[in-house]
């Protein structure tokens, strides 16, 4: 709420409704009819703007504030300020709602930096940071893991206690009669684990856990070991990086400004509120058997088609659910897909009855020429790296471009660090591949028309997740590779 706060001047800003060509037209539409006493009128035909869509639910909302607040122009910006705050609010109800399905450890944490992020690109508060690069916040994140290995370092724990009692989590490290020391759990080399060895077949040496320095093995152990440990974290380093890297580029690169101030967004808004509640709904009545929750969520996602066409991308994404939890929920998963998929026939069976099928001339005016521009732009989106497809089709051969030319080689160390997130999607594919599937759904219709930025409202869920899934993957691992090397420098 305290980051919507920050957006409502946008409500309030000196600017006529009547300004917008698109939203004058819709306020005479509802003149026309008799505002909410022509409603009937929405649900018999076409919507306001009469150019060829079934939305009864975003044209009752648009009379409804013409009720309201007649043409003063704040009323209509409120609501659309209303619907932002509700979507960001049941962001954080669904996110946590999959985290915990896919039991992913830190449910919480991980829908609450969905919502904060979502609400700061949607009220376009990260425009504020968009000079900043991503570099500065992967070297805070890398900045504070050292502060906090600097202070492990000058505890007063023995040096031995994290890799003798303690595993990586915090938690007592089981051990069995015979198993390798921790020094060898934690990949300190050959060195190490054939010292052991040879203490344990010494039967005059009375073998303690963890005691090999003791033993004199002396500074050898404790080098080869912080070697080993040097050798082969570099590239795991590397990738996680890699992953914080493009998280939090692309998080911070994404932002909109008119989703408050232009009308006919609402559009968008309203389809993307209750298509988001309604899959909330839905995974918590199949999780819980509970046919209210099924209702309720078949119910809302009646209304989210009834505003917009684009939710209709979601009844695969309940269909894929459905079959990847069928041995958790059953015929229950099914129930859900049954919900959506009845609605989504209910709404086009009434767009086939009430209205033409003679695409429209604003319909046709919206679609894109050629079958290219479409392909090239959902590869973008999804991929980023593709966009260099054409730098580096310019470039060609002539590599000492490079030799001046500074996008050259960011091109060249974005790419490389984009294989942290093909890292990050492979360990984390059960809470990323849920997110890129909502994405790539989401967006795969409004590759094929020209660009509106309310377009991207409904897909940016999916995106952020992803985004934000990878920030907090990087972090994860950059934590564990430098507190481990902290343990090795502990050890010597």
């Amino acid at each position: 709420m305290l980051l919507h706060a920050l957006a409502l001047p946008q409500v309030f800003l000196d600017f006529p409704l009547r300004a917008d060509s698109d939203t004058a037209v819709m306020l005479d539409a509802v003149q026309r009819t008799g505002g909410l006493a022509g409603a009937w009128r929405w649900f018999a035909g076409d919507w306001l703007l009469e150019n060829g869509f079934y939305r009864p639910i975003s044209s009752l909302s648009i009379a409804l504030d013409y009720t309201l607040y007649g043409e003063v122009a704040w009323g209509f910006r409120l609501t659309n300020w209303l619907l932002m705050v509700l979507t960001a609010i049941g962001a954080f109800f669904l996110m946590r709602e999959y985290a915990r399905l896919i039991e992913y450890p830190h449910a919480d944490w991980l829908a609450v930096g969905v919502a904060v992020a979502l609400s700061l690109q949607q009220t376009g508060l990260t425009y504020l940071l968009g000079n900043w690069s991503a570099w500065w916040f992967v070297g805070l994140v890398v900045a504070g893991i050292g502060v906090f290995r600097h202070r492990g370092k000058n505890s007063n724990l023995t040096s031995l206690s994290p890799l003798s009692v303690y595993g990586e989590g915090g938690d007592a490290a089981p051990r069995t009669h015979g198993s390798p020391s921790p020094f060898t759990e934690r990949g300190l080399g050959g060195e190490v684990q054939q010292a052991g060895e040879n203490a344990t077949a010494a039967p005059e040496v009375e073998a303690e856990p963890c005691t090999l320095i003791s033993r004199g093995l002396g500074d050898e152990v404790a080098t080869a070991g912080k070697r080993e440990v040097l050798r082969w974290s570099w590239l795991p380093l590397f990738l996680a990086v890699g992953a914080l890297f493009w998280g939090f580029d692309r998080l911070l690169e994404t932002h909109y400004t008119r989703l408050i101030t232009w009308v006919p967004s609402r559009t968008a808004l309203l389809g993307t509120l209750f298509g988001v509640w309604a899959v909330y709904c839905l995974l918590r009545g199949a999780s819980a058997r509970r046919w209210g929750w099924l209702g309720l969520g078949g119910a809302l996602y009646l209304l989210a088609l009834g505003s917009y066409e684009q939710p209709i991308t979601l009844i695969p994404i309940i269909g894929a659910l459905a079959f990847w939890r069928r041995g958790q929920w059953g015929a229950w998963g099914w129930k859900a897909f049954g919900a959506v998929a009845l609605a989504g026939l209910l709404i086009i069976a009434l767009r086939l009855s009430l209205l033409s099928t003679e695409p429209t001339r604003y319909q046709q005016q919206q679609l894109r020429s050629s079958l290219m521009g479409p392909i090239t732009s959902y590869l973008t989106e999804l991929i980023p790296p593709t966009a260099q497809w054409q730098y580096w089709q310019s470039v060609g051969t002539n590599f000492e471009i490079l030799l001046v030319d500074k996008q050259g080689w960011d091109n060249l160390v974005g790419t490389l660090l984009y294989l942290g997130v093909l890292t990050a999607f492979w360990r984390g594919r059960a809470l990323l591949g849920g997110a890129l599937l909502w994405h790539a759904l989401a967006f795969l219709p409004m590759a094929f028309l020209h660009y509106f930025e309310h377009y991207m409202y409904l897909p940016q869920l999916g995106k952020t997740l992803f985004d934000v899934g990878l920030v907090a993957w990087g972090y994860r691992e950059v934590r564990r590779l430098l507190l481990r090397g902290s343990e090795v420098d502990l050890s010597s």
